[in-house]
């Protein structure tokens, strides 16, 4: 009796082992699965369409930025300096080249005196005298004093008969005091060279008409009289 006894308790309490062990195993699964049944799900991120998108083209015209330079700006034209130095030695060498003559020939009866008065027998004072008085008879043929042209032919109410050349350069030759009978040819506009006859003597010079027979001659350079001797004593 007692035996039997000690088998149902122990047969119960291996029963009731085993019915805890099962409920702990069955509380452990329990509890896992709600765990795993808690456990919210991370949100899934999507790109966002348009992150990737490109941008679209526009038809804005592209704006173009210039380069800076340091440089100057440059004239596309040609600068164009005179060269002083040609139309100079130009000048002179066409000087070089002139010759000067004797306009008529005979001597010296009354020098050129711009700055100190000189006696004049026909007017019977002192008076300056612009030009050189060369002894002459009448109609003695007058020759031009350098190439030049023919600006001038006429009477003047004091010097009388007169030719006027022009030699260029500013060079203005005079010759008064002369006959009324002028060579074929002489006249406004025509060219003569040096010693060419554009002339004769005469008496037609009023305010000189107490001297002896002579040609009266004048020079100018650049309007303003000078002595015709600086350019007659070149030759």
């Amino acid at each position: 009796m007692k035996e039997a006894y000690s088998k149902n308790n122990s047969r119960g309490l291996y029963i009731a082992l085993a019915i805890c062990i099962v409920a702990i195993v069955c509380i452990g699964v329990y509890s896992a699965i709600m765990n795993a049944v808690s456990v919210p799900e991370a949100p899934i991120v999507r790109p966002s369409a348009t992150a990737n998108r490109k941008p679209q083209a526009t038809n804005a015209p592209a704006v173009t930025v210039p380069k800076r330079t340091d440089r100057a700006p440059q004239s596309t034209a040609a600068a164009v300096v005179p060269n002083t130095t040609d139309d100079m030695s130009v000048s002179v060498n066409n000087s070089a080249k002139r010759v000067y003559t004797k306009p008529v020939n005979g001597n010296v009866t009354k020098e050129f005196s711009s700055d100190v008065l000189v006696y004049s027998v026909t007017m019977n004072d002192y008076r300056v005298h612009n030009g050189i008085d060369f002894s002459a008879s009448v109609g003695n043929p007058v020759g031009a004093f350098c190439d030049g042209e023919i600006t001038g032919i006429y009477e003047d109410p004091l010097m009388g008969h007169t030719v006027v050349i022009d030699h260029g350069e500013g060079l203005v030759s005079v010759y008064s005091n002369l006959s009324s009978v002028f060579p074929k040819g002489i006249e406004v506009g025509a060219k003569v060279k040096s010693g060419d006859v554009i002339a004769g003597v005469g008496e037609s010079a009023l305010i000189e008409c107490a001297d002896t027979c002579h040609l009266h001659f004048e020079v100018m350079k650049d309007n303003v009289y000078v002595d015709p001797n600086q350019y007659l004593e070149m030759n």
